[in-house]
């Protein structure tokens, strides 16, 4: 049996619905097994060693114990070493426990300042990033998506379409903004939680896009969820990304790299045809493949 431990949101919920059929997936969304007081623990003593039961609820401790040598747990972005002594305390020896990280750690400095202990500790660290994994010594894998979505036909409405925060890169998507200014543009760039959009939201903006924006952050170097999502829903993509040329996924038809190619060929790209990807390629991208891994 293999456990993955998850934020409650939206996205999750649509990329671990390729795994529902599994008989070996157990899905632990993890404050549904939290009270607040719980979770509020974790928030404010994240390096402390806390009973599991001022961490996780009796059900999910129970659901734990009943795991044998050999299972595995995957925590997805959850750093709190709390959470994982917690964890550890309520499960065989033999049972594995892997932290997912699906973002730069340098974004998590609570995280990067811990990774020598959980290492120590024996907990297994997995990283979306090749840089992070050479940087702190984690296993590298490639992120994941639900690359078997079936997509509704819609007649696009939006020449380019983004989805971000700005973080660090507020200054590239402006210039970004200003130089297809002329194309039929939806920029959705949130600036505090009552301005995110609902994930279905962001599924029906690519379902009446012809091309997703994609803009790594400046400490990122691997893909980011919209690259995947373009490949998933036969979207072109746009971005700054210039080791994207390195996935097999990569072709010209489909992916403008920004800074490399030239601006003046942006509408011959958007009216080429989309170029189909060997399946073969797009499942190894997929969460069935990810899961398998662990």
């Amino acid at each position: 049996m293999r456990c993955v431990v998850h934020v409650e949101m939206e996205l999750w919920d649509f990329v671990l619905e390729g795994l529902r059929t599994r008989p070996d997936f157990i899905d632990i969304p993890l404050g549904h097994y939290c009270s607040f007081w719980q979770r509020f623990l974790r928030k404010y003593l994240p390096n402390k060693k806390l009973p599991a039961w001022l961490i996780i609820n009796k059900s999910l401790r129970l659901l734990l114990q009943e795991l044998k040598p050999g299972d595995q747990i995957i925590i997805s972005a959850y750093t709190q070493l709390c959470l994982f002594h917690a964890i550890r305390s309520q499960v065989a020896r033999g049972v594995g426990i892997h932290l997912w990280m699906w973002n730069p750690v340098a974004s998590q400095s609570c995280f990067a300042n811990n990774i020598h202990k959980l290492k120590e500790e024996g907990f297994l660290l997995h990283t979306f990033d090749k840089d992070d994994a050479a940087r702190y010594e984690m296993i590298w894998h490639p992120s994941f998506f639900n690359m078997k979505v079936t997509s509704k036909k819609k007649e696009p409405i939006y020449d380019f379409y983004f989805l971000g925060a700005k973080k660090n890169r507020g200054e590239l998507i402006t210039r970004i903004m200003r130089q297809i200014m002329p194309y039929r543009n939806l920029f959705v760039i949130p600036s505090s939680p009552k301005e995110f959009i609902s994930y279905a939201k962001n599924i029906e903006n690519i379902e009446k896009s012809r091309c997703i924006i994609e803009i790594l952050q400046s400490n990122q170097r691997d893909m980011t969820l919209r690259t995947l999502e373009a490949l998933a829903f036969h979207k072109k993509l746009l971005t700054n990304n210039i080791h994207i040329i390195e996935y097999p996924f990569y072709h010209s038809q489909n992916i403008y790299i920004y800074g490399q190619d030239r601006i003046s060929y942006l509408q011959e790209f958007l009216n080429t045809p989309f170029h189909e990807i060997n399946e073969k390629i797009v499942s190894s991208f997929d969460v069935n493949t990810w899961f398998d891994s662990f």
